[in-house]
C-alpha cells in the first residue's frame, strides 16, 4: 500500500538455506530501487528489485520493510 511492501522469509529447517524469490513488482504495486531493512537487524538493508536472494540461517527469520525512509 502506498508504495511500500513488507516481505516476510523463513526458513523452517535444521540447515542454512539459500532463498531466491522472484518478485512481480507490477503486480505487487512498488516499484524497483526502494529502499528497506531488516525489522530485527536495521544493519541489514536492502535494495528492491525484480528477485531477492539471501543465506538464511536455521530457523531464521527476515522481516524486510522497503519504501519507509
Amino acid at each position: 500500500k502506498g508504495g511500500k511492501m513488507l516481505l516476510a522469509v523463513l526458513n523452517d529447517t535444521d540447515k542454512e538455506e539459500t532463498v531466491k524469490l522472484n518478485l512481480d513488482l507490477n503486480k505487487l504495486g512498488v516499484k524497483e530501487g526502494l529502499k528497506g531493512y531488516d525489522i530485527w537487524q536495521p544493519e541489514a538493508t536492502y535494495t528492491l528489485a525484480g528477485t531477492w536472494e539471501g543465506k538464511m540461517p536455521p530457523r531464521g527469520f527476515r522481516l524486510i520493510l522497503w519504501g519507509v525512509e
